[in-house]
């Protein structure tokens, strides 16, 4: 009866250069910027995986992703079970009455290094009616995946908004004492250059190395001193991990939160554990 209550009889006009439309009764969905819009929502949008039987669903708020994997050579497989729960999808929003956008729907395959032994290695999807366009890397809540899992488009990406921040904390940096050069590098580029560095910390020396370059170089920029100075000494300063330490620190810190309390970390990180153990 509440839902009802706080549902029903609302309506809604639209406003363009100062012209107001007639209201008209909404019918579907829910008041945006309501308090319980987001409940509302989240019950709603927990619903899909109920209808898919063959892949594994992620879904991070209207963001959602089906997966599979096989054998590598046997892509007929991979792409049954994701045609085959694309369609249970699209049968859901039908029903739901939402549409599914076709065209921003992408698939991604993820050789590694042996996309060689794929004979074909294009996946023929459809949907709604149109094909879904094969893409070799894609964002994935603020992560770019890459379909050798090299992360070098991600990396790269990282390094560039790293440099212009850097660039910016040079500019500035004779106007901020020593203790605010430091919480601009805590609240401006060491989010940007960690996010997600549990995923991409497996990348080549080559790529890592990019990013503790650019470490050191904020670190020289806080301390304003000269590129001869030693990088370690820098860091030592700062109280700072080397890079490669401080991703190992977060890799076997989501290990050590798996072995404590594994009901609350996800399969994706306790079922390598367990096998790696034979827990």
């Amino acid at each position: 009866m509440l839902l009802t209550n706080h549902l029903k009889g609302k309506r809604s006009s639209v406003v363009t250069d100062g012209v107001h439309s007639e209201y008209r009764l909404i019918t579907h969905g829910v008041p945006q910027g309501s308090v319980l819009g987001s409940l509302l929502f989240i019950i709603f949008v927990n619903d899909p995986p109920n209808s898919v039987s063959k892949s594994t669903v992620d879904i991070y708020a209207d963001d959602t992703t089906l997966s599979t994997s096989a054998v590598v050579s046997d892509l007929p497989a991979i792409q049954q079970r994701l045609q085959e729960d694309i369609n249970k999808i699209t049968v859901w929003t039908s029903d739901n009455k939402m549409v599914l956008n076709a065209s921003k729907t992408k698939s991604l395959l993820v050789t590694g290094k042996r996309l060689e032994k794929v004979p074909d290695s294009n996946l023929k999807l459809s949907c709604n009616g149109s094909e879904i366009e094969q893409i070799t890397s894609q964002k994935l809540l603020g992560v770019k995946l890459d379909n050798h899992l090299s992360f070098t488009e991600h990396i790269d990406d990282t390094c560039k908004k790293v440099s212009q921040r850097i660039a910016v904390l040079k500019k500035i940096k004779r106007n901020l004492p020593l203790a605010e050069r430091k919480l601009y590098f805590n609240a401006l580029i060491k989010p940007i250059m960690l996010y997600g560095s549990c995923a991409w910390c497996a990348a080549s020396e080559g790529n890592v190395n990019c990013v503790s370059k650019l470490q050191k170089r904020a670190a020289r920029a806080i301390l304003d001193t000269d590129i001869g100075e030693r990088s370690e000494m820098l860091l030592r300063r700062l109280h700072w991990l080397p890079l490669k330490e401080e991703l190992n620190l977060k890799r076997t810190s989501l290990i050590f939160r798996r072995i404590k309390d594994e009901n609350n970390c996800p399969s994706y990180v306790t079922e390598p554990v367990a096998m790696e153990n034979n827990i």
